[in-house]
């Protein structure tokens, strides 16, 4: 059989078209309702576990490969939302982003951003490893490389800025804008804006410094 470098390129083309066709295909045999919206994939094991979930999106290896009933999923990454089973409307690009995650309405963006994230809802993470080892926290906002990396129950929190609020892990409304900001923090109802603001604040509540 000739290789398809070798077909003319209409041939050739039609060649890709059907492989990616029976790629998509072969991903959804486990589809019962809801015809070719259940999942759009490209990857080994993407959305392969798709029953009765609509419109989802999945590129790259494992990327929704848990997913049976969720609606309106982007994962695209490997890894990224693995576990999902019913959870909806995520959004997941990059490697391991939201892997283990199984709510729903939380964005990750970057490179294992919201990796450990289990039950938690509302959250958005950007950046590598950006809210990293949250599990149950809700409401929280990272930006940033590591900004609320140990964060894991802490609930309407906002680190923006390289590593923010980076040992925050159940202190709750703190905002944190600037490299390393509230650094050390592990309480609550802090505002730190500047570099290095609070860095070293830990249990102090209340506290709203600017510089």
């Amino acid at each position: 059989m000739c290789s398809p470098a070798l077909l003319p390129t209409s041939v050739a083309t039609a060649l890709v078209l059907i492989l990616a066709s029976a790629s998509i295909a072969s991903a959804q045999l486990n589809n019962t309702t809801n015809g070719p919206n259940a999942a759009v994939t490209n990857g080994t094991n993407a959305g392969a576990s798709m029953t009765t979930g609509d419109d989802n999106s999945a590129y790259g290896f494992s990327a929704l490969q848990k997913t049976t009933t969720g609606i309106g999923n982007t994962a695209i990454g490997s890894l990224a939302l693995k576990s999902d089973i019913a959870g909806s409307h995520n959004t997941a690009v990059g490697y391991g982003a939201l892997t283990v995650d199984t709510a729903g309405d939380n964005t990750a963006l970057g490179y294992s951003a919201l990796f450990k994230n289990t039950s938690g809802k509302l959250n958005v993470a950007s950046g590598a490893f950006a809210l990293y080892s949250n599990t149950t926290g809700t409401y929280n906002t990272g930006d940033g490389y590591q900004a609320l990396y140990h964060d894991t129950m802490g609930n309407g929190n906002t680190g923006s800025g390289y590593q923010a609020l980076f040992t925050n892990r159940v202190g709750a409304n703190n905002a944190a804008f600037g490299y390393i900001s509230l650094y050390n923090n592990t309480s609550s109802f802090n505002i730190a804006f500047g570099s290095q603001t609070l860095v070293s604040n830990t249990m102090g509540n209340q506290n709203t410094p600017v510089g």
